[in-house]
């Protein structure tokens, strides 16, 4: 995986071919206040040592910021993507859509925690549990199976999703290990 991709896992999981993915049409639950946001903004580093900035403006609005070598042109790419926290019940949660561009109807979300102040635990969803939730129809969405890969579409939206995550123990939609740690390398201002 290369580290544009795998700094899009903040960016809220792997989108790369053989990867099972769970997107939602809009952000789930409630946004985060706008002190909350600031905690994230810093130069960060995750497990691979791929560098991102988070961003925060004066309306709270979220952009990271990723600089990643390309070998085929031999030039240094910048990518901006926005990103979204929110409040869902007990869950923190961030959000960006899965192209980076703000217009996309698809989010890409993990859950978060702050471990302490210079170090935040991504939790990827768990694919399978949000698959069977759309089969059994407790959740309206698309499951699209391929070769290698599965992509759940959550069409759900609001409060259904929210208590859907409050009655399922929310945390065990979710990776129980930190699928990725972040490490504060510079805290901006």
């Amino acid at each position: 995986m290369n580290s544009y991709t795998a700094t899009c896992c903040l960016l809220l999981l792997c989108v790369a071919t053989g990867c099972d993915t769970v997107t939602v049409t809009e952000p789930i639950g409630d946004a985060e206040s706008i002190s909350e946001v600031r905690k994230l903004q810093g130069t960060w580093i995750n497990d691979d040592k791929d560098s991102m900035i988070i961003h925060v403006s004066q309306d709270g609005g979220a952009t990271i910021g990723i600089l990643t070598w390309d070998e085929e042109t031999e030039k240094f790419r910048a990518d901006n993507v926005k990103l979204f926290a929110t409040k869902a019940g007990d869950l923190r949660l961030l959000h960006t859509t899965s192209t980076g561009e703000s217009s996309n109807d698809e989010y890409l979300f993990c859950r978060y925690e702050h471990a302490d102040e210079k170090t935040i635990r991504l939790y990827y969803p768990v694919p399978s549990r949000f698959e069977k939730a759309v089969q059994s129809g407790m959740l309206d969405g698309v499951v699209k199976k391929r070769r290698r890969s599965t992509t759940t579409k959550l069409k759900t939206t609001g409060e259904r999703l929210v208590t859907f995550l409050a009655q399922t123990d929310g945390n065990d939609c979710f990776e129980q290990k930190p699928s990725m740690t972040l490490s504060l390398v510079k805290r901006s201002e």
